[in-house]
């Protein structure tokens, strides 16, 4: 997949991703990218419940809060 996939990355995330669920049988992975800026930009998202997806499709950044 990767060597298929020169100059695009969301194939190769996705397909990390699909391994990582796999792997840790988890039901579903995003991967997120830190930006520098104390905030996280989605940039894959593998096996999400579609309500998941669509509620979070309209918020690519996250900003996580204080931690307690």
């Amino acid at each position: 997949m990767i060597s298929s996939s020169p100059g695009e990355v969301a194939p190769v995330f996705e397909t990390i991703l699909e391994s990582a669920t796999r792997i840790c049988d988890a039901k579903f992975a995003n991967l997120l990218l830190y930006q520098g800026d104390g905030a996280f930009r989605r940039e894959a998202l593998f096996g999400a419940p579609p309500a998941w997806a669509e509620e979070n499709a309209g918020r690519p950044v996250f900003r996580p809060g204080p931690l307690n």
